[in-house]
């Protein structure tokens, strides 16, 4: 044990500061007394050691968070890309707001042409979801999306490439002016990919007026 002599703050009386090892600890205390053997408690240096400790753990963690995120982040962009035909690639940098599966119908309805009939295209009618499974948002003629909390675009066919998978729609490229807040606030374009189903019926149909659904699903990517 080491003693010295120590004059406290507005006091004249001199004190004598143990340095006293804490057993068991990383840290010591300090504990004044006066010549008289009456103690003065000085806050031990234990705590400010475990808090400089505990703070310098915590900002570790928060940077291992931090590139863990960022690992995440370009895995996810780049698992995307890899799945992107070129012909269908962005024609300028954009940020991704998510890929969301969609599985609906695709609408073609009879149409009158020349002196016969044929089925032509009408719109889509589908329901979008996140990655947990809720709703995200509607997709309908336009053609449009619809986000949960009322945002919307109309996208505009950019470029279009055969789908990989026999019997499917085509996979799409589509721009769109982007609206101003909500969900969708930003977005310019969206990619159609992974398509299954959804060829309408060929040849001549019997009725003009007469509509068919065609089941189809696929993942929409939004970029902003």
């Amino acid at each position: 044990m080491t003693a010295r002599p120590l004059t406290a703050s507005g006091s004249t009386v001199p004190m004598i500061l143990p340095v006293v090892p804490i057993s068991g600890s990383m840290g010591f205390a300090i504990t004044a007394r006066d010549p008289l053997g009456q103690p003065h408690p000085i806050r031990p240096l234990r705590a400010g050691l475990e808090h400089s400790m505990q703070a310098s753990i915590g900002n570790s963690m928060l940077t291992r968070l931090s590139f863990t995120f960022a690992a995440l982040v370009l895995s996810s962009l780049s698992a995307v890309a890899q799945q992107i035909p070129a012909e269908l690639a962005l024609p300028q940098r954009g940020t991704l707001l998510g890929k969301y599966p969609a599985k609906g119908v695709q609408i073609y309805v009879c149409r009158v042409k020349g002196a016969g009939t044929e089925w032509d295209f009408k719109a889509p009618q589908a329901e979008l979801s996140d990655a947990q499974g809720r709703p995200f948002a509607r997709h309908y003629a336009g053609p449009t999306w619809e986000a949960v909390d009322g945002s919307k675009i109309v996208g505009k066919v950019l470029a279009s490439e055969p789908a990989p998978k026999a019997g499917a729609i085509p996979w799409l490229l589509l721009s769109a002016e982007p609206p101003a807040s909500g969900i969708l606030a930003g977005v310019r374009f969206v990619q159609r990919v992974n398509t299954s189903g959804g060829v309408g019926p060929a040849g001549a149909c019997p009725t003009a007026g007469t509509e068919q659904r065609v089941d189809y699903t696929a993942d929409y990517i939004f970029y902003k």
